[in-house]
């Protein structure tokens, strides 16, 4: 780097070299503060701004990322590296429509850059839009024929559009390339579920976790397979290594896990999931009227219908736990209670058809104002 002005009290390139060592050390904030600085001095230097952006987007500081980036875009248009870098911001910040904007400039100028190419497959993907997303993923492949990763890559798209032998074809020749990747094993395991070849899966589901026994991917896949086929028991123990979405929950580590439901403790159920499976689960509340000290911590805006719901139990918003290990002598997550309560197919009888109660106020109100003209009425759930 270029010496500054003579007044400056500092040596650039001193202060260039020491930003770069932290950088190299992934101190990101660290560095930032010497390359903000020397930005401060030299504003229209595209390798700085270059650098800050790469140094706001590993900071998760999105928005400062792309203005900065789009500053040394102005001054230098065209850089390859600079249009990468924020097609990436953007699509971490689901604006998918400029992300696509920039893969596409890039790819007017380098038409083989087979990274643009895989981002933009994979931006597609998420948008639904499948047949874009192979036609991405296919230039990739053309450019990379034995590129394992990009051949499970169209086999996972293929996947999302019912097309299973295809995604069968790709992932054996993608074996062929990594015959001891346990991802793809776990991949293949799953197309074989599809297209009903029930002991090539499990053989696939195995294979996957002998490669890589503490993979729990590969034991969470196998899992829905067995309660798939309805073995319940071993289907809920493997279903155990699922990776449990903890959120701000860690401080759970200091409770003990459940061994065995006993009514004189006090215990806390937790979600660790969406609020779809949520619901799901809460089907085997009715299964709990029998113990006294239970409370479920769960999303907030659940709470109110629960609460009419089942009675006998205790809800509280999920991210307002306070001192837990004061308050719990037990902790589950709601995930594993079917390994207590549906273990076997006959458990499921005791399972009522409805177990939400809608407020009675509300249909009464709802029924005045929409159940009167006789025309149809449309209901939509989240």
């Amino acid at each position: 780097m270029r010496s500054g002005p003579i007044d400056l009290d500092f040596d650039p390139n001193q202060l260039f070299q020491q930003g770069i060592n932290l950088l190299n050390q992934e101190k990101y904030s660290e560095s930032k503060i010497a390359f903000d600085k020397l930005l401060g001095h030299f504003s229209k230097n595209t390798d700085l701004l270059n650098i800050v952006g790469f140094i706001n987007m590993q900071l998760n500081l999105f928005n400062e990322s792309i203005e900065v980036y789009s500053l040394s875009l102005n001054i230098k248009p065209n850089q390859l590296e600079a249009l990468f870098n924020r097609a990436i911001v953007f699509s971490k910040l689901k604006k998918y429509k400029l992300s696509i904007t920039d893969y596409e400039s890039i790819l007017k100028i380098d038409s083989q850059n087979i990274g643009s190419l895989i981002n933009l497959s994979a931006i597609y993907e998420d948008l639904g839009e499948f047949d874009k997303a192979l036609i991405e993923i296919n230039k990739a492949i053309m450019l990379n024929p034995k590129n394992h990763t990009l051949l499970a890559n169209r086999g996972n798209i293929k996947q999302s559009i019912f097309d299973y032998l295809g995604a069968y074809e790709d992932y054996s020749l993608a074996l062929k390339l990594s015959p001891n990747n346990p991802d793809l094993y776990i991949s293949m395991g799953n197309v074989h579920k599809q297209l009903k070849n029930f002991d090539k899966a499990e053989d696939a589901f195995l294979k996957a976790i002998n490669i890589n026994p503490e993979s729990n991917a590969a034991r969470y896949n196998y899992s829905l397979f067995l309660l798939y086929q309805k073995r319940y028991d071993k289907g809920w123990d493997y279903c155990e290594h699922r990776d449990f979405e903890k959120k701000s929950i860690g401080f759970l580590n200091n409770i003990k896990n459940i061994i065995d439901f006993d009514q004189k403790k006090n215990i806390l159920i937790w979600t660790e999931q969406g609020i779809g499976d949520q619901i799901l689960y809460s089907s085997i509340f009715s299964d709990l009227k029998s113990y006294k000290n239970i409370t479920v911590a769960l999303d907030k805006r659940l709470i109110s219908i629960y609460e009419r719901s089942f009675s006998f139990l205790k809800f509280l918003d999920i991210k307002k736990i306070v001192n837990p290990e004061n308050q719990y002598d037990l902790q589950i997550p709601i995930g594993s209670l079917g390994k207590y309560f549906r273990n076997a197919i006959n458990k499921f009888k005791s399972q009522p058809k409805f177990f939400l109660k809608t407020d009675a106020a509300k249909v009464e109100v709802i029924k005045q104002k929409f159940f009167q003209s006789g025309r149809k009425k449309i209901g939509l759930a989240w």
